[in-house]
């Protein structure tokens, strides 16, 4: 299995301490974004613990995707200004990769309510999974009792399901640019 993870899984799969198990089994990737802008930490009854993104880029384990500037404008002009403030960077540069099709083979995975939402509101719901999902299609069923519950398929299928009714509405969405037609 192939996932682009956003900030919050790579932490949750820590938390559960089941990283190294977990990447021999699925092959994860990550935005430019996140790999450059949020340290990551999660707690532990340690404290907090630092991840340490680079390394895993440089063992292999995690591969780095970019959208370029034309990418994230397309997911900036399909969406009001208001609806994208709770979405943070990685996951629009997430979205926006999945918009213009750069990332072949991989689901979108995020326990992110916004995320979720704006996946459905362009059309690529197919794009997407639950952690828990994720789990039990790679042979990590008993992880799944330990996730929380917006790391579950019932938290996913209902934003989605939010989602989809924002796109019927136009919920969040900016209205469609109409071109002139030139007359010969």
């Amino acid at each position: 299995m192939y996932i682009l993870a956003d900030a919050n899984i790579i932490i949750e799969i820590h938390r559960l301490g089941i990283w190294k198990q977990f990447t021999g089994q699925c092959r994860i990737a990550t935005t430019e974004y996140i790999v450059q802008n949020e340290a990551l930490f999660f707690r532990s009854n340690f404290g907090n613990i630092e991840i340490d993104v680079h390394e895993y880029i440089d063992n292999g384990s995690v591969i780095t995707l970019s959208a370029s500037a034309n990418d994230l404008a397309v997911i900036y002009d399909k969406f009001e200004a208001a609806f994208l403030e709770p979405v943070d960077s990685g996951e629009l540069e997430a979205l926006s990769l999945i918009l213009s099709n750069k990332i072949s083979g991989a689901l979108f995975c995020t326990a992110d309510g916004p995320a979720i939402e704006a996946l459905a509101m362009i059309g690529k719901s197919a794009a997407g999974i639950s952690l828990e999902k994720v789990f039990e299609k790679t042979g990590f069923s008993k992880s799944s009792g330990r996730l929380r519950h917006e790391y579950q398929e019932m938290f996913f299928q209902k934003h989605l399901g939010i989602g989809k009714q924002n796109f019927v509405t136009h919920f969040g969405l900016k209205p469609a640019k109409k071109h002139k037609s030139i007359q010969p």
